[in-house]
């Protein structure tokens, strides 16, 4: 049997049955010993496996109510022990083991390619279409590059395999949403009615591809500047990418990603470049951007974090007093550092332990402000409550990895 064969028939096995969720779940385990995937396949692993589980009669019962929520903890809790079973019987990173990761492979990368479809899809639409939403020259060469990826993967089958995926883009979308056989062409230029059923469709066909855009776009422009991105399990279920250079194997020599990668756009909203916070070794906060259009922030440029120090006026949360015109007022402030370590092909800033704590104490739900601009001495613009603006950081992460 051919490795595409296995693939196939991994496939077809019954969406959402219990034993789909448990070897689901199994490569899981076997991928987090053996690093075989990539960190996006791994993302769309776990949701297939979350996927599966709604498919399950326990689920449906969890729903009706005719199960409690600890009787479907307990149900669950007993699924992964089969699943630590099966990744224990295969000895470890073994041929036995790979049956499962063929199988992890297959299904995210099915998802995947039909996200990667549908921000071609609308990536072509007519200037006119309300739908259109413009991909940058580096997010269609990542996607170039996923391409390859998987034309490596499926070998002779790819064709067919993409065929059935641009199917299955299809269908997620409204019958008039565009040429519905061909969606990496140019689209069909209409302006029609749209219930709200396809306004839904549309809306979630698009959060799809800019979901798949990103994902994709991080991990290709890693793996050109030498990084492998991998994932790290933390309390609650949260699953974050850490950067590891490719020709390093000590798994705790790594940068791990607390917050993005988010878009931040420059400040004539002439387009937006994507930028991450990373936790090295030493406890160094790094930032670190990435993209096209980062190139337009020139030669020097500078990057601050504002970080509240103060209880917050009571009655006041956290998200809306971001929003707040005084909330740089009691700030902490802390201005980068150009790095001189490896980045991401962007302008990179390295922010001091202490950063990582300040923010680490905003507790969970936290709110600290990023600024990125073309010049170290430029200064961000006033708060306009109700307005939207770029560099907005949560704490969830800094505070989940702060010592206890």
């Amino acid at each position: 049997m051919t490795l595409i064969g296995a693939m196939t028939l991994c496939g077809a096995a019954v969406a959402g049955s219990v034993e789909d969720y448990v070897d689901l779940r199994t490569a899981e385990l076997i991928d987090t010993q053996c690093e075989v995937l990539k960190y996006v396949e791994f993302r769309y692993l776990i949701d297939a496996q979350f996927t599966a589980l709604q498919q399950t009669a326990e689920w449906g019962w969890l729903k009706s109510g005719r199960f409690t929520q600890e009787q479907y903890n307990s149900w669950i809790d007993a699924r992964n022990v089969e699943a630590r079973t099966k990744a224990d019987e295969t000895g470890g990173c073994t041929q036995a083991a790979g049956r499962y990761l063929l199988l992890a492979r297959d299904r995210a990368n099915a998802r995947i390619a039909q996200d990667l479809l549908l921000a071609l899809h609308f990536d072509s639409l007519a200037e006119t279409d309300l739908d259109r939403r413009l991909l940058e020259a580096d997010q269609k060469q990542s996607v170039m590059a996923y391409d390859a990826f998987l034309q490596q993967v499926y070998g002779a089958s790819y064709q067919d395999f993409m065929a059935f995926q641009r199917q299955q883009a299809v269908s997620l979308l409204p019958v008039s949403s565009g040429d519905p056989y061909d969606l990496d062409t140019n689209a069909v230029d209409a302006l029609y009615a749209r219930s709200a059923a396809d306004t839904e469709k549309v809306s979630e066909a698009q959060r799809r591809a800019i979901l798949a855009i990103g994902a994709v776009q991080f991990e290709v422009m890693a793996e050109s500047n030498g990084w492998r991105v991998l994932p790290l399990g933390l309390e609650g279920g949260w699953v974050i990418p850490t950067l590891r250079r490719a020709d390093v194997s000590d798994r705790s020599d790594r940068l791990v990603v607390v917050a993005g990668p988010d878009s931040y756009g420059l400040a004539d909203y002439s387009g937006s470049f994507q930028q991450l916070l990373a936790q090295a070794p030493d406890g160094t906060v790094r930032l670190m951007v990435f993209g096209e259009v980062a190139a337009r922030l020139g030669p020097n440029p500078g990057a601050r974090l504002y970080i509240p120090s103060m209880p917050l006026p009571v009655g006041v949360d956290d998200w809306s007093y971001f929003n707040q015109p005084g909330f740089r007022d009691l700030a902490m402030v802390w201005d980068g550092v150009p790095a001189a370590s490896a980045c991401l092909g962007g302008p990179c800033f390295d922010f001091p332990p202490e950063v990582f704590d300040a923010i680490g104490r905003r507790g969970a739900n936290g709110q600290v402000e990023l600024f990125i601009a073309d010049s170290p001495d430029a200064l961000p613009g006033p708060i306009t409550p109700g307005s939207y603006r770029s560099g907005r950081i949560a704490s969830r992460h800094f505070f989940t990895l702060m010592p206890k």
